[in-house]
């Protein structure tokens, strides 16, 4: 059995329509920044099948949004246990770390992440904001620019230094 988390695909492990319905009101939930509720439904389908990375990685996610770290990076080290090619689980995780403004964690996880998968613009800007805290300005500006390349619209997102230092380094 399988379900949805935003466009990603997500194997519920073999659970039933119980599974299926924990992990689809604990996902609407998440989106709708309701991550204390959600967490409840994906600790019930953690419950339900253990042996899922997706699901523990929803829970890490749920617990990164309501504060709680620690409970967040067991999560994720569980996820990882279970398959630690997942490219939510390092880019969550990596998010998580880059919420503690701890850059020098975040930034394997997110550019595992961003070599996963190539063509994610957000895996790609959130790369190169690692980069630009660490003061790495070359991988900065490498990143960025695959980015917008990726996702041009961020381009008018950006503070106006962020695109004369781009420009510059041009």
């Amino acid at each position: 059995m399988s379900g949805y988390s935003g466009n990603k695909r997500v194997d519920l492990k073999g659970g039933g329509d119980e599974v299926l319905g924990l992990f689809e009101s604990g996902y609407r939930l998440s989106a709708s920044d309701a991550p204390q509720l959600a967490l409840d439904y994906f600790a019930q389908a953690v419950a339900l099948i253990p042996d899922s990375p997706d699901m523990w990685e929803r829970l890490g996610t749920c617990f990164r949004d309501i504060g709680n770290f620690e409970r967040a990076d067991l999560c994720y080290e569980r996820a990882t246990h279970l398959d630690d090619s997942n490219f939510f689980v390092a880019f969550h995780w990596g998010l998580s770390w880059m919420d503690r403004k701890d850059w020098q964690k975040a930034l394997p996880l997110i550019r595992k992440a961003a070599d996963h998968e190539s063509k994610d613009a957000f895996a790609r800007q959130n790369l190169a904001e690692c980069y630009r805290l660490l003061k790495m300005d070359r991988e900065w500006r490498a990143e960025m620019k695959k980015a917008l390349s990726l996702e041009p619209s961020l381009w008018h997102k950006l503070p106006e230094n962020f695109k004369r230092a781009l420009q510059g380094g041009i």
